[in-house]
């Protein structure tokens, strides 16, 4: 059996390429919206990762922030 190493950042730059390429020839420009409630650390954190590839593929990214209501015991 032969084994084959795959370069996978080389595979995503390729595929982001091609998709910023698509992006492009869209009329107008996409947007995703990330709804994200309550203050959960990795939540936010991939909220901000979703946010910064967005741009770099030139989407519209809009976060929705909602906190959570005091709890009532």
């Amino acid at each position: 059996m032969d084994s084959k190493i795959i370069d996978g950042r080389k595979l995503a730059l390729k595929r982001q390429e091609k998709l910023i390429q698509e992006v492009k020839k869209f009329k107008k420009t996409p947007k995703i919206v990330s709804i994200l409630v309550g203050n959960d650390a990795p939540s936010v954190l991939y909220t901000n990762i979703k946010k910064k590839k967005a741009e770099e593929l030139g989407i519209n990214f809009e976060p929705l922030y909602f906190s959570l209501p005091p709890r009532r015991w």
